[in-house]
């Protein structure tokens, strides 16, 4: 008879192995939906810029339809790291998933700018599919979707590398000796990791921070007759605002998430016993 994983079996409140794993309410609740508001926060400051350079408030509505992308690829990642789809061709899957992405994303521009060609242009797009790239709310719109699409798929590893999983925290549970050095996992270098997304957090918060600058000006003049005395200065932007407080506070919170899970490795490896109280305390304090 063929031995259940371990993910399968019965885990009983008090077997210590829960004491180290990342629970299923913070990887596929708390996580996604904290680096979805990271990015889309991130992603509305430079559609924010594009709609003060373009004087197009069609660009406002962006950051809902990035919001529903990010969080697709980052389900799409969870859902791609499971055991059952290792025999799933990862490229190929996400190619598909690129696609989709762009045909939807031209529908939304055309939606949102009251823009739907007629139906003899349908005729010169399949002829010339160049064509519909050729509106500045499709073709930076999908420019910038596309890295906040990249940027949330290597958060979501990151992440995942981060956690401990259930073979981890079994196999350094047990005692030295019953431990067979061929079902060793492979460890990452958590600390390593941690500081990476602090990196990309805070690259991201400088950016945001230029954003914000950039956002007091009003840019028309620039970008129309390239006089840059013409320039006046503006409020900074609401929205630009809000993106700036959501994205430090959805950063703070994944940065206590990242440095919980890189002690819980600490003290895996170290064989330290960890309360269970511990997690509460420190999502309560952060």
């Amino acid at each position: 008879m063929r031995e259940r994983p371990l993910s399968q079996n019965i885990i009983k409140p008090d077997d210590p192995i829960l004491q180290y794993v990342t629970n299923r309410w913070s990887r596929r609740v708390v996580q996604p939906m904290l680096i979805t508001l990271l990015i889309t926060s991130l992603y509305a400051a430079i559609v924010t810029l594009f709609s003060l350079i373009f004087s197009e408030p069609a660009w406002l509505y962006m950051p809902i339809f990035c919001f529903f992308v990010v969080l697709e690829g980052i389900l799409t990642t969870l859902w791609l790291e499971h055991p059952n789809q290792r025999v799933t061709d990862n490229l190929a899957y996400r190619g598909a998933e690129l696609i989709v992405i762009i045909l939807v994303t031209r529908l939304f521009t055309w939606s949102i700018g009251n823009s739907f060609p007629d139906w003899t242009l349908y005729q010169d797009y399949l002829s010339n599919p160049l064509l519909l790239m050729s509106d500045n709310l499709f073709f930076f719109g999908l420019l910038t979707l596309i890295l906040a699409w990249v940027r949330s798929i290597s958060i979501t590893i990151t992440f995942s590398q981060l956690s401990v999983n259930w073979v981890e925290a079994n196999f350094y549970l047990k005692p030295q000796r019953e431990r067979n050095e061929d079902e060793r996992p492979f460890q990452h270098n958590r600390t390593l990791l941690v500081k990476f997304y602090f990196s990309q957090w805070i690259g991201g918060g400088i950016f945001l921070a230029f954003c914000a600058t950039i956002s007091t000006f009003d840019l028309t003049p620039l970008f129309t007759g390239f006089n840059v005395f013409a320039m006046t200065r503006l409020g900074l932007q609401p929205t630009i605002l809000i993106a700036m407080l959501v994205y430090f506070l959805t950063g703070f919170l994944l940065m206590s998430q990242a440095k919980l899970q890189a002690i819980n490795d600490s003290w895996l490896h170290r064989g330290m016993s960890k309360s269970k109280r511990i997690d509460k305390i420190w999502h309560r304090s952060s």
